[in-house]
């Protein structure tokens, strides 16, 4: 009895190595399952980075070439719109030269031409004198067809002339800027009525300036009105002749 306890004892003894030896088998073989798993997904997530790392790169890339391109358009733009602002101050520039010389064409023709033609057919070239000089085109009246002796007020005959000078001027579309400029001889006023012929002169001149504006439609901003008295003198005041030249009125036309 002794001796078969002691084969079973030893039989059981190997079924229990047996069955570590066969439990310590399978941890190792799901361990390295484990390792080899876990070493496929890294591996995938890698290429997966690696892929997206590349496509990233490509993008930056790109828009990094977009943006200087982008810059060097809003160069060129800035270049152009330069040029062109420099362009369109010429052109300004060149249109007032333009203006400038119509104008100056206008008063020309207007001397050389029209306002001659006209006093010529009116038979009034011993009335009105045209004088060019470097302030532009001076229509000069005598006194005695604008006003009566001593006076101010333009006379009938006087606004007659006057209203047929403003026509012309009208039909001339010149928008010149105009003075008014009264001039008399040296002989003394009545000094009741004027104290002095600068008085007298700014007088008559600003009676044929009210006319222009008030009867004839002209602006005021395009007139003005000087009195010089006997200051300016075109002749001798020694005779009559040289008198009745100094006394006179000047519509004068500034170029």
């Amino acid at each position: 009895m002794i001796k078969f306890d002691r084969d079973r004892e030893s039989q059981e003894e190997q079924d229990y190595g047996s069955t570590w030896l066969i439990t310590y088998s399978d941890m190792v073989t799901i361990i390295l399952c484990f390792f080899i798993i876990f070493f496929m997904v890294n591996a995938e997530e890698l290429t997966v980075l690696s892929h997206l790392n590349e496509d990233l790169t490509e993008e930056v890339e790109e828009m990094a070439t977009e943006v200087e391109e982008k810059s060097a358009t809003v160069d060129h733009l800035s270049d152009e719109n330069l040029r062109l602002e420099e362009e369109k101050q010429d052109l300004l520039a060149s249109l007032e030269n333009l203006q400038s010389e119509l104008q100056e064409a206008k008063a020309g023709e207007m001397s050389s031409l029209s306002f001659v033609q006209y006093l010529q057919e009116k038979e009034m070239m011993d009335l009105v004198e045209i004088i060019e000089n470097e302030r532009g085109l001076a229509i000069r009246f005598s006194d005695q067809v604008l006003f009566d002796s001593g006076e101010a007020a333009v006379n009938r005959e006087g606004l007659e002339l006057l209203k047929e000078t403003a026509v012309t001027l009208k039909e001339m579309e010149l928008d010149n800027h105009m003075i008014i400029e009264g001039h008399t001889d040296d002989v003394p006023t009545n000094p009741e009525r004027y104290p002095s012929n600068w008085e007298l002169s700014l007088d008559r001149a600003m009676g044929v300036a009210r006319f222009l504006i008030d009867e004839k439609g002209f602006s005021e901003h395009r007139i003005s009105v000087s009195g010089y008295g006997e200051t300016r003198p075109i002749a001798s005041n020694d005779d009559a002749e040289g008198r009745a030249k100094n006394r006179r009125i000047e519509i004068v036309i500034l170029q």
